[in-house]
């Protein structure tokens, strides 16, 4: 099911924040928007626990997220291409693959 909620970016970068509370003492700056879906080519970086678009721009995939594409996707080099929308799991967002 999908997150059905506002997604934090930063209002200066545009660059998602993926735990908005962590860096809330040192900027408050968010745009809560809506979330949505995206198709973007992704690569997998430290560990498997966050991705690079082809955009440059950084996101975080949560462990179960990861097991739940592996069975689903065909990864090359650490690649996946699919629709992706965020998720959040307790105070903290991510990114993880359409159904």
């Amino acid at each position: 099911m999908p997150y059905i909620g506002e997604v934090p970016f930063n209002r200066d970068t545009g660059a998602f924040v993926d735990d908005p509370i962590l860096y809330e003492p040192y900027y408050s700056g968010y745009d809560w928007r809506d979330n949505y879906t995206f198709r973007d080519t992704m690569t997998f970086t430290r560990y498997m626990k966050s991705l690079i678009g082809t955009n440059g721009k950084k996101y975080r995939i949560f462990n179960y997220d990861v097991w739940n594409l592996v069975p689903r996707c065909v990864i090359v080099g650490g690649v996946i291409d699919g629709t992706w929308t965020f998720c959040k799991r307790g105070r903290k967002y991510g990114i993880k693959l359409c159904d």
